[in-house]
Parts: C-alpha cells; sequence; structure tokens
C-alpha cells in the first residue's frame, strides 16, 4: 500500500527487485504474526517510549485507536470535540469515542512527534490505522510471512 500515491499492489509473490528498491535507513520489518489468525500484529510501536500492543487495520482512518484504560495509563491527553461528544461504528456497533494527543509514537526509527488518536470503551485491542501509515509504504508479505514498513520521504 503506497499511502502518498494512492496505490494498491498485489502481488502472487513480492518480486526481489521491490526488496532492493527499499531503503534500509528508512525501513522498518519484521515476521508477520497474525492476531486470531487474520490481523497483523504491530511488534515494535512505541509511545512516549513505552511499548504498546497493537494490530495494524488498513481499514481505519485515524492514527491509532486505543483502549481508555491504556491512553490512561499513558497519560495521554484529551481533546475536545468541537460539537461535543462524538461516536464510531464498527462490528460491536455504534460506541463513544475520546480524542486524544498522542505523542512520540514510532515503530522502529519511524517516529511521528505529535498525533490525535481515538480512545473507546469497547474491549478491543489497540490498532493503528491508515493516518498513522500515510507517510509510509506498507508491505503485508503473506506468502513469506513478513511486513515492511518504508518510510515514502
Amino acid at each position: 500500500i503506497n499511502y502518498e500515491k494512492e496505490a494498491l499492489t498485489f502481488y502472487s509473490r513480492l518480486p526481489r527487485a521491490v526488496l532492493r528498491e527499499m531503503s534500509t535507513s528508512d525501513l522498518v520489518k519484521f515476521p508477520m504474526t497474525l492476531a486470531g489468525g487474520k490481523i497483523p500484529i504491530l511488534p515494535n510501536l512505541t509511545i512516549k517510549g513505552r511499548k504498546v500492543a497493537a494490530w495494524i487495520d488498513t481499514g481505519a482512518n485515524f492514527n491509532i485507536g486505543m483502549s481508555e484504560s491504556d491512553a490512561k495509563q499513558l497519560g495521554l491527553k484529551e481533546l475536545d470535540f468541537p460539537n461535543g461528544k462524538s461516536t464510531a461504528s464498527g462490528s460491536r456497533g455504534v460506541f463513544e469515542i475520546r480524542r486524544v494527543h498522542v505523542l512520540d509514537m514510532a515503530v522502529g526509527p519511524l517516529k511521528k512527534d505529535s498525533v490525535v488518536g481515538i480512545t473507546h470503551n469497547q474491549g478491543m485491542s489497540n490498532v493503528v490505522g491508515n493516518a498513522f501509515f500515510k507517510d509510509y509504504v506498507l508491505t503485508l508479505d503473506y506468502i513469506d510471512r513478513m511486513v515492511y514498513l518504508e518510510s515514502g520521504k
């Protein structure tokens, strides 16, 4: 998924040329582990220097969705919505969300100093979404069970 070019490419097998083109200085790669056998886990996510368990969610249009308890443990400050409370909907129906200010969110050396995240009280896992990945090229290699995240800049 090349977010900058708005391009989604499917391969039957990841070509070696694609791997050779990846810059090693701006590349994070790790073995793909699937939560529940379906959703890729992001094993090296940190917020404010602390390791945070999360999944990759290419269908979510936010930086990070977190449980309220994890956001509280990290000391994340809640932000006001312009029109009061807000809701989201998903497989668990409609639920209330809150916006939080997330400082120093990183996947290995790929870091964002300040982003807006959302919290929920739905008992779901933390997920990192498209708003975080928009500056990167995300490659999910299901055949060889690898994930590559490369800086798009």
